[in-house]
């Protein structure tokens, strides 16, 4: 079984799986060709047609406020419980 390498913390990645480890729960993320590390909390992609340093952004870290809706987020944030319950119907 091939053995999926931790997310660099920083700088150009290359194509493919890696694991993130800077949570209580280890996770996996796949990203394409073209994508930076950017400090093991988040990676983004830059776009030379956009304004900003980095067109795509994906970031991980706790929140207390989630969208309502991931295409309509502006101004429909709600607070949520911070500690997340797990199901004991495994």
């Amino acid at each position: 079984m091939p053995t999926v390498p931790p997310l660099p913390e920083s700088g150009d990645i290359d194509a493919g799986t890696y694991l993130v480890t800077s949570f209580a729960e280890n996770f996996e993320i796949t990203v394409p060709d073209g994508w930076v590390s950017e400090g093991g909390a988040g990676v983004g992609k830059d776009d030379p047609d956009h304004p900003d340093e980095m067109a795509v952004f994906v970031g991980w870290w706790p929140s207390d406020h989630v969208p309502r809706d991931a295409c309509a987020w502006q101004g429909a944030l709600v607070e949520v419980n911070p500690s997340a319950k797990r199901s004991s119907t495994r």
